[in-house]
């Protein structure tokens, strides 16, 4: 892992970051199996506010093994996009906020546009994020300074001059444009949806790419139909509104999607015998369409047994009122036996 990514520790897998000799960037395709930096960092307690690449990097230089051989699954984690972005700094000796002005959106034009690494900088007419709490519209605004994975500030007029990128490779090069729509290919042959930074699907019966965005206090869509050469934007400060929906019905139909289902009850897992927690790492997956959401923002209400060993106990304890836990899949020592496999929410 090393080799590629310098800044992880070695763990017997080998991680590719960035594309080179053929090789496939797993990292920005999320078939490394890094862990997310979201759960991470809540294990550490870390400030909202201190959430920086320099702080976020000694954390991720613990990781001590992936959570699948790297390229045998897909598993979103945008902890892959934080490394490349930190790999764009020691390669070039610039933050990727100022490589991607000089090499990417400076000659698209873009020039709304930029990589917010400091979230306490005042940004000329920069719409600040609001959130619905309990039906009352309050400031939601994000106060991470970590990008690569998110914190883009940009504007609607910008983007038609990324989707005219997207259409044709104008400005930067149609090679370019083919090694960011090139698709994920697992070990076993699966090609998979997924690409750089990019999703293939249909919207009527249309293949279209695109991807979502959200964050505290902000949804996003980007969409472009080839068969069309249409591209559509969306960009919300509210999180009431719903881009997808929105773009999805401009461009002609609403996106092939899995149907989305109704919000079962509360269903007992049972209880989970001791065996499983003999592993150093215990973690809970929930899965929606099959695919793992990011932790901070799926959860499940789990009752801890009275009878497991007290180390265990300790440990889950203490991260809520009560052992009736809202918890996003870990807990402040890591373990590492996958229950997922065995039980899916």
């Amino acid at each position: 892992m090393t080799t590629r990514c310098p800044f992880l520790r070695s763990s017997g897998s080998s991680v590719s970051c960035v594309q080179h000799q053929g090789s496939r960037p797993q990292c920005l395709r999320h078939t490394a199996g890094l862990p997310e930096w979201f759960a991470l960092v809540g294990i550490a307690s870390v400030p909202v506010t201190r959430r920086t690449e320099g702080h976020l990097l000694p954390i991720l230089a613990g990781i001590r093994r992936t959570n699948f051989a790297p390229g045998v699954e897909f598993s979103y984690s945008n902890t892959g996009y934080v490394l490349a972005a930190a790999i764009t700094r020691r390669v070039t000796g610039m933050s990727l906020r100022e490589f991607s002005a000089e090499r990417i959106f400076g000659p698209l034009g873009m020039a709304d546009t930029m990589w917010r690494d400091d979230s306490s900088e005042v940004l000329p007419r920069f719409a600040y994020g609001h959130g619905n709490h309990d039906g009352v519209i309050r400031r939601a605004d994000t106060e991470e300074c970590v990008v690569g994975d998110g914190g883009l500030a940009t504007s609607v007029a910008d983007l038609a001059h990324w989707l005219g990128f997207l259409a044709d490779g104008r400005v930067r090069g149609a090679d370019i444009r083919a090694a960011l729509l090139e698709r994920a290919v697992l070990a076993d042959g699966t090609v998979h949806p997924y690409a750089l930074g990019v999703y293939h699907f249909t919207v009527g019966g249309k293949a279209a790419y695109g991807h979502a965005g959200s964050v505290d206090g902000y949804r996003s869509q980007l969409l472009y139909v080839p068969e069309d050469g249409l591209g559509f934007a969306c960009l919300a400060n509210q999180t009431r509104i719903d881009p997808l929906t929105l773009v999805n019905r401009a461009a002609g139909g609403e996106a092939d999607l899995p149907a989305v289902q109704a919000v079962p009850g509360p269903v007992p897992l049972g209880h989970w015998p001791a065996r499983h927690l003999g592993a150093s790492y215990l973690s809970l997956k929930l899965r929606q369409h099959g695919i793992t959401p990011r932790a901070s923002r799926h959860s499940a209400r789990l009752d801890l047994a009275a009878d497991l060993p007290a180390s265990v106990l300790a440990d889950f304890t203490g991260t809520s009122i009560s052992n009736a836990t809202r918890w996003t899949g870990y807990a402040r020592r890591d373990w590492f036996d996958y229950i997922a496999s065995r039980t899916q929410i």
